[in-house]
């Protein structure tokens, strides 16, 4: 068994692990927005009338009853962190991937091809995270001294 043999194995099994990490998010994250769903809609469904929906609504429950319905409630800021975050970790990996493919020269072709697709998914973050700090300082939507 040859060296590039033994390393496939290695290379393969995280590259499957991140697919299923992934997916598994997904179907979390979508559970999480359909029952959100179901509660909001049995609430609004106890009202009687649109007198005592709007009654409600101008409670503070019903403030943060409206709060609640917001489906990502993630402020910008931590947004964008993470995605600074997900750019650099990409980035990495992508090098990584392209540092193996010159260790194992018979793979380096498929190898060298992850690394450099997960690289510019990495840079790509990171150029989606420095447009939207830009227009979201140019906006106001964040504090100009950051």
């Amino acid at each position: 068994m040859n060296q590039a043999e033994q390393i496939a194995p290695i290379i393969i099994l995280p590259i499957f692990l991140i697919i299923g990490a992934i997916m598994l998010k997904m179907g979390l994250d979508f559970k999480k927005i359909k029952l959100k769903s179901q509660i909001n809609q049995k609430l609004i469904d106890k009202f009687s009338d649109v007198n005592d929906f709007n009654t409600f609504l101008q409670s503070s429950s019903g403030t943060e009853f409206l709060r609640m319905l917001s489906i990502d409630t993630n402020p910008p800021k931590e947004k964008m962190i993470s995605t600074i975050y997900r750019g650099i970790v990409l980035l990495f990996s992508g090098a990584g991937f392209w540092a193996i493919g010159f260790i194992i020269p018979e793979y380096s072709r498929y190898i060298n091809s992850i690394g450099v697709i997960l690289a510019f998914l990495g840079i790509g973050f990171l150029v989606s995270w420095y447009l939207a700090f830009t227009l979201s300082k140019k906006l106001g939507l964040i504090d100009k001294s950051i």
